[in-house]
């Protein structure tokens, strides 16, 4: 899913003057990584989430993903990206600030 396609997703699925942050998740990553990508998202204004659910914006996959994690994802429709796919979207947000 390219950064195009992610802000598409976020604001279609987000009422725009909807007070709640976009959610995201992380799988597949060690317990250092997940926290710097944790920090990353939640000071850009991401709602960090610790399960799969329906209202979930992005779940953010890592070398070693969770199958479960992955399976809760797509049968609650929540588009999954890979780390430098979220990366990418999170410079770009940087920079518009």
């Amino acid at each position: 899913m390219s950064s195009l396609d992610m802000w598409m997703y976020s604001y279609r699925h987000e009422k725009p003057n909807d007070h709640l942050r976009p959610k995201a998740s992380f799988t597949g990553f060690d317990s250092r990584e997940t926290e710097a990508l944790q920090l990353k998202a939640e000071t850009l204004g991401f709602q960090v989430m610790s399960e799969i659910h329906r209202d979930l914006s992005f779940l953010v996959s890592g070398p070693d993903p969770d199958k479960w994690s992955l399976a809760q994802a797509k049968k609650r429709e929540v588009p999954v990206v890979q780390k430098e796919d979220f990366l990418k979207f999170m410079e770009e947000l940087d920079n518009r600030e």
